[in-house]
C-alpha cells in the first residue's frame, strides 16, 4: 500500500549525476542501492531479534551502533517476518544513522553508463523506498532503467509507514 508523501530531496540532489551501485534482489524485484551508501551485509542468523522495534525486526550491532532491520514484501509493504529464501541484509548509511533491508541475494554489476533520473511526478507522490530511477547500461546489454533505492528514501518510507 502506497501514501502520497515528497520523496524528491535526495532524488534531485542525485539527480543527472553517474553513480556506482550494486544490485539487490528482493523477491522477483531487482533495485540498485548507490554503492556508496553500503556499509557492509549480514547474514540472517545473525539478526538480534530481541531488539526490535516498530516495523523491525530486530538489529545487528555494526561500528558499535545497533543498526534496526526492516524487510519488504514483493509489493513493498513493511512486513514483521523474513520470507524463505532471504539470506542477506544490506546495511546503509544515512548521516550518522545506518538502515538495514533484508534481501534475497545481492551482487555488484559492472556498469559502462549509469546516471540517476527524476521520479516521475505520478511516482513521486507516492510514498516508496525508491529513491531516483537510473538508466543504466552493463557490459555487453542494452541500456535498462532501474529502481534505485536510498537509505534517505527508505528511512523516509519507515518513519511514514
Amino acid at each position: 500500500m502506497l501514501h502520497a508523501v515528497d520523496n524528491q530531496t535526495s532524488a534531485d540532489q542525485l539527480a543527472g549525476t553517474s553513480l556506482n551501485a550494486i544490485s539487490v534482489r528482493i523477491d522477483n524485484m531487482e533495485f540498485l542501492i548507490p554503492q556508496d551508501e553500503v556499509v557492509t551485509f549480514e547474514s540472517i542468523p545473525e539478526l538480534d531479534i530481541s531488539n526490535k522495534s516498530r516495523h523491525s525486526l530486530g538489529t545487528f550491532n555494526v561500528d558499535g551502533q545497533d543498526t534496526q532491520i526492516y524487510c519488504l514484501s514483493d509489493e513493498l509493504d513493511l512486513i514483521e517476518h523474513i520470507p524463505e529464501g532471504r539470506e542477506t541484509c544490506v546495511v546503509l548509511r544515512k548521516e550518522n544513522q545506518m538502515i538495514g533491508l533484508i534481501c534475497n541475494e545481492f551482487k555488484a554489476l559492472e556498469f559502462t553508463m549509469f546516471n540517476v533520473q527524476k521520479l516521475p511526478e505520478c511516482m513521486s507522490q507516492n510514498k516508496s523506498p525508491i529513491g531516483a530511477l537510473c538508466v543504466y547500461q552493463l557490459k555487453d546489454s542494452l541500456p535498462a532503467i532501474g529502481k534505485l533505492l536510498t537509505a534517505d528514501a527508505i528511512s523516509t518510507y519507515i518513519r511514514l509507514y
